[in-house]
């Protein structure tokens, strides 16, 4: 069950690139700070999911091949890269590890047989999909080889000493596109917060959790580039339980490493998310707001109702690499020429 701290789907056009001509307003700024310097060419889009499964679930479409069928289905929808998927079963329960293995399996096999990128040509293996995947916890991580490289995965802990259960997955990537010279990683907190009577997600252990994520994205950080200064391009995505007002107060804690975080934008679910912890928060980088289309909310025709019950899907379209936009990619629509002016909210 999700308790946040704090307080008309858009079917995608058929194309055979599902990134082509997308959508490019950019999310909303928590810090006053300009947005990145020019020449972001390329979108990578990633997306979070809370699915809240109970194990004892007697719905006929919760099942592992349920989940499969819905996650391929928008991938292929929306061109997503990477999908981070929580709430499998409950984060305390260490006896259903196997069979959460068995799903990730599943879905990374349905993922590699039915939701890859088309084809350019025939025969074109640059473009049949390749797709991994990590599980631990009640955590599922897939992302496409093709397009993101993993360099570091660990199962981390969230900070939390009174709950050592809270633990999150962090994952470092790096484009695969070979035209990208020295590139920076994106570090990515696949992390949920579940919040109950016998593990109650207070403001100062929300404030912890950023806190410890953070530190673990600054060392990994350093431990790959030793200039003091740096600021990485990191991800805190799943269900941490805030809506943006507990983000914001979260962000006042952690004012000792402020200079870390050049740019804060928000990702949601849409532009009036339907729980108000569906959101994302990316650092220094450039993202883009789009409404995800999929979730709780959103019911096809002829098909299962949606495998979560409370939430929709986050989708953060994210450019953080930089490079000479080529007028196939201007024709591709993954130039950020057209993109309005961001929300300003408040700085810290």
């Amino acid at each position: 069950m999700t308790h946040s701290l704090g307080s008309a789907q858009q079917p995608a056009s058929e194309s055979s690139d599902p990134n082509a001509a997308r959508p490019v307003q950019p999310a909303q700024y928590m810090t006053v700070d300009h947005s990145p310097p020019g020449g972001y060419s390329e979108y990578h889009r990633l997306a979070f999911y809370n699915i809240g499964w109970d194990r004892k679930s007697k719905k006929e479409w919760h099942t592992a091949d349920g989940l499969a069928t819905e996650i391929c289905d928008m991938v292929h929808d929306k061109g997503i890269d990477a999908v981070g998927i929580c709430e499998v079963f409950n984060l305390r329960d260490d006896s259903c590890w196997q069979q959460r293995q068995g799903i990730m399996k599943h879905v990374v096999s349905k993922l590699n047989s039915r939701a890859g990128r088309p084809a350019t040509s025939a025969g074109s293996s640059a473009e049949r999909p390749a797709w991994k995947g990590q599980s631990d916890g009640h955590y599922i991580f897939a992302w496409n080889s093709n397009r993101l490289v993993l360099k570091t995965y660990e199962y981390i802990s969230c900070g939390i000493e009174e709950h050592p259960w809270r633990m999150a997955q962090y994952l470092q990537f790096q484009p695969a596109e070979s035209h990208y010279h020295s590139p920076v990683s994106l570090h990515v907190c696949h992390n949920h917060s579940p919040t109950s009577k016998n593990g109650k997600l207070t403001y100062d252990r929300a404030k912890r959790i950023l806190v410890a994520l953070w530190d673990h994205v600054m060392k990994s950080a350093h431990d790959e580039d030793l200039d003091s200064a740096v600021q990485p391009v990191a991800i805190l995505g799943g269900d941490f339980n805030c809506n943006p007002l507990a983000w914001k107060e979260c962000m006042q804690h952690a004012m000792a490493t402020q200079a870390s975080r050049h740019s804060i934008q928000i990702c949601s679910s849409k532009a009036t998310p339907r729980c108000s912890s569906d959101v994302a928060v990316v650092f220094n980088a450039r993202a883009a707001q789009e409404d995800s289309g999929w979730g709780k909310t959103y019911i096809r025709a002829a098909k299962p109702p949606p495998f979560s019950d409370a939430h929709d899907v986050v989708l953060v379209p994210i450019c953080w690499t930089r490079r000479p936009l080529s007028s196939t990619s201007r024709k591709r629509g993954h130039g950020l020429k057209t993109a309005r002016a961001a929300k300003i909210c408040k700085t810290y």
